[in-house]
């Protein structure tokens, strides 16, 4: 499965178009007032599915995701030299490892279930994320996923001209080149 999640910046935060196999199915936005929170929509009649909130912190941000069922789960940076996020929902440990050239691993109790790839570039737009996924993934939550680290790399906000050349530390897990979706 192929997700697009295209950012466009605006002067209060920023909005996100997301697209499942080329059709725009989400919409996204950080809060007006604060840009601490994101929020996750259905595009078709903009139903909220997912909150996003971000913790108190003094170097590296925790977030809340707060999932239709009300039930509130925490995302967590394990390593943040070598970029390695989680986040447990029930039993289900999902863990994210970024990787030279701007890729990200997404695994589920240690089984890889999807591929990120971030944008070099962007010129006058937001930054921009390809998402390959397993078939039977948890899209809105992979989703909130990338939305969080987009929003703790919110640094660049404002730019007109972006470059990311991606994690210049040793990865912390190897990159699985072999991978394929199910």
């Amino acid at each position: 499965m192929k997700i697009n999640i295209k950012q466009q910046k605006v002067s209060f935060g920023s909005q996100y178009k997301i697209c499942v196999e080329k059709n725009e199915k989400y919409y996204a936005e950080t809060d007006f007032f604060t840009r601490n929170i994101l929020h996750l929509y259905l595009k078709k009649n903009l139903i909220k599915r997912i909150n996003i909130f971000k913790s108190f912190y003094f170097f590296i941000p925790d977030y809340e995701i707060e999932l239709p069922d009300a039930r509130r789960i925490k995302f967590k940076t394990m390593s943040a030299w070598r970029t390695h996020f989680q986040c447990i929902l029930g039993n289900d440990i999902y863990e994210i490892y970024s990787h030279k050239k701007r890729k990200m691993s997404i695994y589920k109790n240690d089984v890889q279930i999807g591929l990120c790839i971030k944008d070099a570039v962007t010129i006058l737009v937001g930054d921009n994320y390809n998402l390959t996924l397993d078939c039977d993934a948890n899209i809105e939550l992979l989703i909130s996923f990338i939305l969080i680290l987009d929003n703790m790399n919110s640094r660049n906000r404002g730019n007109i001209f972006t470059i990311d050349s991606g994690i210049i530390f040793k990865e912390f897990r190897k990159f699985n080149s072999d991978w394929k979706p199910k």
